[in-house]
Parts: C-alpha cells; sequence; structure tokens
C-alpha cells in the first residue's frame, strides 16, 4: 500500500512539471517570435539606414545639419536595438532558468516514484 502523503506529493509534482512544460513550450515561441521580430527589424534597419545616408549626403550640400541629424539617428537607433537585445537575452535566460527547474523537479519526481515504489 503505498502512503498517501508521497502519492500527493507525486501527483503535485506532476501538475507543477506540467505547467512548466506548458511553460517552457510558450517562451519558447515567444523567442522564436522576438528572434524573427528581430531579424526583421534588423532588415528594415539597414534598408532604412542606407536611404537616410544616401539622403543626408545629397543633403549636405544644401544643409550642413542633415549629416548630424542622420548621426543623431543612427545613435537613438542604436540605442532601441540594443534595448531589443537586452530583453531578448533576458527571455532566453528566463527560458534557461526554467529548463533547470523543470529538470529539478523531473528529478523530484523520479524521487518520489521511487518513494512510493518501495513503500
Amino acid at each position: 500500500m503505498t502512503n498517501p502523503a508521497t502519492s500527493n506529493k507525486l501527483l503535485t509534482l506532476q501538475n507543477f512539471s506540467m505547467i512548466l512544460h506548458a511553460n517552457l513550450i510558450t517562451l519558447e515561441k515567444i523567442r522564436g517570435t522576438v528572434e524573427d521580430a528581430l531579424a526583421s527589424a534588423i532588415q528594415a534597419e539597414v534598408a532604412v539606414r542606407r536611404m537616410g545616408l544616401r539622403e543626408a549626403n545629397q543633403q549636405v550640400d544644401n544643409n550642413p545639419d542633415a549629416l548630424a541629424d542622420a548621426s543623431r539617428l543612427q545613435l537613438e537607433s542604436n540605442e532601441a536595438f540594443q534595448q531589443i537585445r537586452e530583453q531578448f537575452a533576458e527571455i532566453c535566460a528566463c527560458i534557461e532558468i526554467l529548463k533547470a527547474r523543470i529538470m529539478t523537479l523531473d528529478a523530484e519526481i523520479q524521487s518520489a516514484r521511487m518513494d512510493r515504489g518501495s513503500s
């Protein structure tokens, strides 16, 4: 006969594991979406920079501030992309933490199963 406390612990751990696995799947989807969005944004940014630099170069003769404006916009863009990269790194770190917790939880479940089997 199994110990009710052990069975209850095992059931609780299994439910928690299922929730963590579902969260991991969701986070992996978010990471994929962010990766895709970041890649698209970078491609768009490259195109915009090329256009902006061409336009700035054409306007330099007419407006000496055009190059400074283009440089300022490029700096702002770089800062925005740095923030996106940092947020993406945080998402990846959360995923790794969640994976480690799932592995620990799976080990606890295995241990609880062994305890239940030896009871």
